[in-house]
């Protein structure tokens, strides 16, 4: 699954409440619920010496834990911006969605120490109808948990939430096969208990891993997902005035909370003036459908003067014989008495990026070719 990065739905903006407070509200249920299975699982646990299903209450437990730290989260993420904190205290919710992990790690490690011990162990498991009728109950209950937590996270596009709806999903399938191990030891009489428990604990750890490189990825500084990109483009380029687009740089400070700018190309016949106001008016218009922070620079080009788009057919025709998936922009044409020097950006994917030097010298190798010796000085934009 992917991390949602949705808004508010018209639904909830129109009862005027807010993602955190709706956020709160979930998290709560979380912990009412988690505490509630936890303890049932534990105490028929103990008394029935079954380590899976003790195991699987402390995970619960550990739940319940995590999703207070989510609570608190929401609660410091909702202060506004201050003087050290200018772009506000929004990613406090992937920090929480990263303890959350933690949580779930040593969960997964205490259930495998326990896990292990019972294997070597001689204790014998009584498996009694009411452990497995909670087991079946808690299965239900972190199905519908998953499926809340789940819609929620996508409404108001919560990272936090996210990793609970993973955990409850990877708490199914763990329960789920503690009640089959359970069901296996009661009718052949197989020693799965501990077995069981190991398996539950290696889901645990696997989820715990998966939750914590996501959220290092996003709060590394991710590019932004292809659709906001395209979402971004299209927005800007649905005015006949905007000739391209490059330079896009996405910075994310929180659900709710994102910041873009973007190099657009003008005519550079377009009078200052009109092109301040198209800016404008589209800086604004994004944040109030996207919800995203643009900020723009104005890039005029020269499509009047035929050496210029002469030159930049040139170079696109090169480029693209080269790899396909290249593209140029600013292009400058500088003069001097010492002869021309061609000042351009080329749009590079990560795939690229090692043959800079060859792209140079390839570039340079065939306008020899086409108009003679020039300068070139070129800045590769990953893309």
């Amino acid at each position: 699954m992917e991390l949602p990065k949705g808004n508010l739905t018209n639904e909830y903006v129109s009862k005027n409440i807010s993602r955190f407070d709706i956020g709160e509200k979930t998290s709560f249920v979380g912990i009412v619920v988690n505490t509630i299975l936890s303890v049932l699982k534990i105490v028929f646990g103990l008394m029935t010496g079954a380590i899976s299903v003790v195991g699987d209450g402390i995970n619960n437990f550990f739940d319940s834990a995590s999703s207070v730290v989510t609570l608190i989260g929401f609660k410091i993420s909702r202060k506004p911006a201050d003087s050290d904190h200018p772009y506000g205290h929004g990613r406090f919710e992937y920090i929480s969605a990263m303890i959350v992990a933690v949580f779930i790690l040593f969960a997964g490690y205490e259930l495998v120490k326990a896990s292990v011990g019972k294997i070597f162990a001689d204790d014998k498991t009584v498996v009694s109808n009411l452990s497995m009728i909670v087991l079946l109950v808690s299965i239900i209950a972190k199905l519908c948990l998953f499926r809340y937590y789940k819609g929620v996270a996508k409404k108001i596009s919560s990272s936090a939430l996210y990793a609970a709806s993973k955990d409850s999903l990877y708490d199914v399938v763990t329960t789920s096969l503690v009640l089959s191990a359970l069901a296996l030891e009661r009718v052949f009489g197989w020693r799965l208990d501990g077995a069981g428990g190991l398996l539950v604990s290696l889901f645990i750890l696997k989820g715990g891993v998966g939750i914590i490189k996501e959220t290092v990825d996003t709060l590394m500084g991710m590019a932004g997902s292809p659709q906001m990109r395209k979402d971004i483009e299209n927005f800007i380029s649905k005015n006949e005035k905007v000739l391209g687009i490059h330079d896009l740089l996405i910075h994310d400070y929180g659900p709710g909370n994102c910041f873009a700018s973007v190099h657009v190309e003008f005519d550079r016949r377009e009078e200052s003036e009109l092109c301040h106001d198209i800016i404008d008016r589209i800086e604004r218009e994004c944040f109030e459908f996207l919800n995203v922070h643009l900020v723009i620079h104005h890039d005029p080009v020269a499509i009047d003067d035929e050496e210029y788009k002469n030159m930049q057919e040139v170079l696109l025709k090169i480029l693209k014989k080269y790899d396909e998936s290249l593209s140029l922009h600013d292009l400058h044409i500088e003069k001097s008495e010492n002869g021309a020097k061609l000042i351009f950006d080329v749009a590079i994917p990560d795939s690229l990026m090692k043959e800079k030097e060859k792209i140079t010298e390839y570039i340079q190798k065939k306008l020899k070719k086409e108009i003679g010796e020039i300068s070139l000085l070129i800045t590769y934009d990953p893309v």
